[in-house]
C-alpha cells in the first residue's frame, strides 16, 4: 500500500509538472528561473522517485532499506505535492510570466564577437573546474563562466537558421567544440546539459507547435535512455581518446532494452530523487542522527554572502550542507572522501521546518523565482544580456541542491552578467547599451 502511494504522488507530479511546462512553453517562458525549477521538480519528484519504486533491484545496496526510505518519505512527499498544486494552480490559470522569448528577434543581431568571447569565457570555467579552481571564494566566478556555454550552444543552433555563412560557422565552432568536449568528457551532467540546450536551440527557431514540443520531448526521452549507458560505461572505464571512446558506445550498444531501462532509470532514481532524499532526511530526524535546524540554513544562505575577506574566519557551510550532511544520514558512505552532493531544496526544508513547512515553502518559492524573473526582463539590461541572464539561472535552476550554494551562484551569475552589459557591451556592440523594458504579454519575435 505504501509503495501504492508513493508511486501515484510521483505519477501526479509528473502529470501537473508536465502540464505546467507544456504551459510555459506554448507562453515561451520556459527559459526562465521558474522554468528550470518547474522542470527540477518533473525530474526530481517525478520522474526519479517513479523510478525508485518500480526498479527496487537496482538500489538493493541502499545504506538504509528502500522500503523504510518510501514508508518515511510518504508524508511529506505527500505535503509537497499540495504545495506544488497550489504553485500549479497559480501558473496555469494566470497570464503572468517573464517572457524571455520576446528577446529572440534582437538575439539575431548579436555578433559573432561576442558568442566568441563567451565561448571562450566558457571554456576557462571548464578548464577551471578541472583544475579545482573554483572551490576558492572567488573561485565561484569559474561556476558562472561554466554556466556561459549552454546558452551559446542554444544561441549558436538558433543563428544557424539564418542560414548565413558567420552564423553555421559559428555554430559549427561552438556546438561542434562543445560537443566533443562532453563526448570526451566523464562528466554525465555535462552531456546531458548540451542535449538540454540544443533542443533548446530548436525550440527558439520555431513557433509554438503542440506536435512539435511533444516529439521533442519524446525523442529527448528516447536518447536519454539509448545514450545514458554510455556514458555510465564512459564513467566508470574512464577510456583516453576517441578510440576508446567509440570502443565503449559500441559496448553499451551490446546491452538489450530489458537491461538498458534500468540503467537509465536508476541514476535518476539516486542522484534526481528529491523524495529519496526526504526519506533520508525523515530517518535521520527520527533515529536523532541529525536534529531539526528552524531555520538556521535560511540564516546560513544570508551570512554565505558576507564576503571572507570582511569576515576571515567565516565557516564553510556548503561544506556542512554539501559534504558532512549526506555522510551522517548514509547518503553517501563515510569512506567516500572525494563526493560532493548535498540535497535538494524540499529536503533541506524538511530538514530545517518539518515536513508540513513543505506546504507553505512550494508555493512561495515558485512565486519567488517568478517574481526574480520579472525583475529581470524589466531591468536596464540590454537584450542579450537579459536572455543570457535568463538562460543561466534556467541552469541553475534546474540543477538547484541547497539554499546556500544557489544563492550565492545567482549572486554571482548577476554580477558577472551585469560588468559585461556596463562596461563590456557599448563597445562590443559598437553603440550605448540599448533599455528594452518590453511587455512581459510580448509573444514570440
Amino acid at each position: 500500500m505504501t509503495n501504492l502511494l508513493f508511486l501515484s504522488i510521483s505519477l501526479l507530479y509528473i502529470g501537473f509538472a508536465s502540464r505546467v511546462i507544456f504551459t510555459l512553453v506554448r507562453r515561451g517562458v520556459i527559459i526562465s528561473l521558474v522554468g528550470g525549477l518547474h522542470l527540477n521538480t518533473l525530474l526530481s519528484m517525478g520522474v526519479g522517485p517513479l523510478a525508485y519504486v518500480l526498479f527496487p533491484a537496482a538500489f538493493d545496496g541502499e545504506r538504509i532499506n528502500h522500503g523504510l526510505i518510501i514508508e518515511n518519505a510518504l508524508v511529506p512527499y505527500g505535503l509537497s505535492l499540495i504545495g506544488y498544486l497550489v504553485a500549479f494552480v497559480a501558473l496555469v490559470y494566470s497570464n503572468r510570466g517573464a517572457r524571455f522569448s520576446s528577446l529572440n528577434t534582437r538575439l539575431l543581431e548579436v555578433s559573432s564577437f561576442q558568442m566568441y568571447m563567451f565561448f571562450a569565457l566558457g571554456l576557462i570555467g571548464i578548464a577551471a573546474i578541472n583544475a579545482r579552481v573554483n572551490e576558492s571564494g572567488l573561485g565561484t566566478v569559474f561556476n558562472v563562466l561554466y554556466l556561459f556555454v549552454f546558452p551559446l550552444v542554444s544561441l549558436a543552433v538558433f543563428r544557424a537558421g539564418d542560414k548565413s555563412i558567420a552564423a553555421l560557422v559559428g555554430a559549427a565552432i561552438i556546438v561542434g567544440g562543445i560537443g566533443y568536449y562532453s563526448l570526451t568528457s566523464y562528466w554525465r551532467s555535462l552531456s546531458l546539459l548540451f542535449a538540454i540546450s540544443l533542443v533548446i536551440g530548436l525550440f527558439m527557431r520555431h513557433k509554438f507547435r503542440p506536435m512539435l514540443t511533444l516529439s521533442l520531448a519524446v525523442l529527448s526521452v528516447a536518447w536519454y535512455v539509448w545514450m545514458f549507458p554510455f556514458l555510465q560505461l564512459k564513467k566508470s572505464n574512464a577510456p583516453s581518446g576517441l578510440v576508446e571512446i567509440f570502443a565503449t558506445f559500441r559496448e553499451s550498444q551490446e546491452l538489450s532494452m530489458a537491461d538498458r531501462l534500468p540503467v537509465a532509470f536508476s541514476f535518476l532514481g539516486l542522484r534526481t530523487n528529491g523524495a529519496r532524499e526526504i526519506g533520508y532526511i525523515e530517518t535521520g530526524l527520527r533515529n536523532g542522527v541529525i536534529d531539526l535546524r528552524y531555520g538556521e540554513s535560511y540564516k546560513e544562505t544570508i551570512l554565505q554572502l558576507v564576503p571572507r575577506v570582511l569576515w576571515p574566519s567565516k565557516p564553510s557551510f556548503n561544506l556542512a550542507m554539501n559534504y558532512e550532511l549526506p555522510r551522517a544520514i548514509g547518503l553517501l558512505g563515510s569512506d567516500d572522501y572525494e563526493t560532493s552532493s548535498g540535497v535538494g531544496l524540499w529536503a533541506e526544508a524538511t530538514w530545517n521546518l518539518g515536513p508540513y513547512f513543505l506546504m507553505f515553502y512550494v508555493p512561495a518559492l515558485f512565486w519567488t523565482f517568478g517574481a526574480i524573473d520579472r525583475r529581470v526582463l524589466s531591468s536596464r539590461l540590454d537584450a542579450f544580456s537579459k536572455w543570457l541572464l535568463a538562460s543561466c539561472l534556467f541552469y541553475l535552476s534546474l540543477q538547484v541542491l541547497n539554499l546556500v550554494n544557489f544563492v550565492t551562484m545567482v549572486l554571482w551569475t548577476i554580477i558577472v552578467v551585469s560588468i559585461y552589459n556596463k562596461f563590456l557591451y557599448a563597445f562590443l556592440s559598437g553603440g550605448r547599451p540599448v533599455n528594452l523594458r518590453l511587455s512581459k504579454r510580448a509573444r514570440l519575435g
